[in-house]
């Protein structure tokens, strides 16, 4: 499983080193299933996720791993379920995600508050490509 684990873990950093390079600042780790990041300051993590979740990727802000909820600046990314093209799959949507965060339509009518992330993961279908653990 070790190498398995390595080469999931390899593959994603890969990725997000190509694709989102500058949107996430992150170490490889040497053991563990996930890939702990920091999004840049400019970054919404939970609008991201928002539309990540329309991309059909799951992730989610630190938030949830905190007592408080505070300091939602970063992503636990896991990659022990999926395999090494699954998960540079789900990469290229984070990055389409980002993107429309980024640059939202021009003339674009303002919309109510995004629903919570957690409301919009159950309203909509199963994500094809899930990032995070329970």
């Amino acid at each position: 499983m070790r190498k398995t684990y390595a080469s999931r873990r390899d593959a994603l950093a890969a990725a997000l080193r190509h694709h989102l390079a500058g949107a996430l600042d992150f170490r490889l780790p040497e053991g563990g299933t996930a890939i702990w990041a920091k999004a840049a300051a400019d970054i919404d993590v939970s609008s991201w996720a928002a539309a990540g979740l329309r991309e059909g990727v799951l992730f989610a802000d630190s938030s949830r791993y905190d007592f408080h909820g505070r300091d939602a600046s970063f992503v636990r990314l896991g990659y022990s379920y999926h395999d090494e093209l699954e998960l540079a799959e789900a990469v290229r949507r984070m990055a389409r995600a980002l993107m429309r965060v980024r640059a939202p339509r021009i003339g674009a009518r303002p919309r109510a508050e995004e629903p919570g992330l957690e409301r919009a993961a159950a309203a909509a279908p199963r994500p094809a490509i899930a990032l995070r653990s329970s």
